[in-house]
């Protein structure tokens, strides 16, 4: 499965477990029209990939193939996002998500993640 189908497929699996997930482009992106050139700016470079909402926890998670490892700013982002409350996450399957949100137990405005995250995986949590 390429990263793209991985991404895919997380979003699909966070919507149908009733989040939200949508899957984010960061950098931006330059145009030629004629002698003009455009630059539309998108979601800051270390933004993670996938940003979703589930049982009112915010998560970012960046989506990873093969060897390919998250650079220190996207780990950086991942470990903001946990200090101001939610979950960071860098999935290499599928399979990493579903444990995660199999194991998030939320109580009142508290939650709690028992879950085990093998490497490559990586799990920043908040809260």
């Amino acid at each position: 499965m390429t990263e793209h189908n991985t991404q895919l497929a997380i979003i699909d699996l966070i919507k149908w477990r009733g989040g939200v997930a949508t899957r984010v482009n960061s950098g931006s992106i330059t145009k030629t029209v004629g002698e003009k050139t455009y630059r539309v700016k998108l979601a800051d470079k270390d933004t993670a990939d996938i940003i979703g909402l589930y049982k009112g926890i915010y998560l970012a998670i960046e989506v990873k193939h093969g060897k390919n490892k998250a650079t220190p700013v996207q780990v950086e982002f991942l470990e903001s996002v946990a200090s101001a409350g939610g979950v960071g996450l860098v999935a290499y399957d599928i399979d990493v998500v579903e444990k995660l949100l199999d194991a998030i137990v939320v109580y009142g405005d508290k939650f709690h993640i028992y879950v085990v995250v093998e490497k490559p995986n990586q799990l920043f949590i908040g809260g």
